[in-house]
């Protein structure tokens, strides 16, 4: 795969050549899987078994493999609320962040996810603690407040940083 990719370059057959590394990542991955006795399969999967595929994969840069081999947009509203709020796990979150993906749209998806299931404490806690690496403010704000969490709205209104901002914010 790898020549090939080479070769498509030299032909300045540049998506060619790239579908060939995404492919070679995804073979790369799925023999990981083998050697380490895991059954996960990752070839040849059909379109309507990709989000359960890429749900199922415990690390962020796994998804990634899998979504970019097969030239697919996932939910990652739905990942992000099922790896971090159900499961609490923020080092996916953490590698979601680093590839520049975490945007404002992300915390409206998620919180709305939220509102439609039956929050455990642990949840809560997760939610809570996702809303703390959004960066606009005032969505923050407004998502704290939507989900009655008020002691991060008055941490928030009291904090010296912040405060001033959201006062004239929400005084226009």
């Amino acid at each position: 795969m790898l020549d090939a990719a080479e070769s498509y370059t030299k032909d300045s057959c540049v998506r060619q050549a790239l579908h060939c590394h995404r492919l070679t990542k995804l073979l790369t991955l799925q023999i990981h899987f083998l050697n380490t006795g895991q059954n996960i399969m990752l070839i040849n999967l059909g379109r309507h078994r990709l989000m359960d595929c890429i749900m199922s994969l415990p690390r962020f840069y796994q998804a990634s493999i899998v979504a970019e081999a097969y030239d697919f947009v996932p939910d990652w509203a739905e990942i992000l609320y099922q790896q971090v709020i159900l499961k609490g796990d923020f080092h996916y979150l953490e590698e979601f962040k680093q590839q520049k993906l975490l945007r404002t749209s992300i915390f409206e998806e998620i919180s709305k996810k939220y509102k439609h299931h039956q929050p455990t404490d642990a949840a809560v806690k997760n939610l809570k603690k996702l809303f703390t690496y959004c960066e606009d403010i005032y969505l923050y704000y407004k998502l704290a407040y939507e989900h009655k969490f008020y002691d991060t709205v008055n941490m928030l209104l009291k904090d010296p940083q912040t405060g001033c901002c959201l006062k004239d914010m929400l005084a226009g």
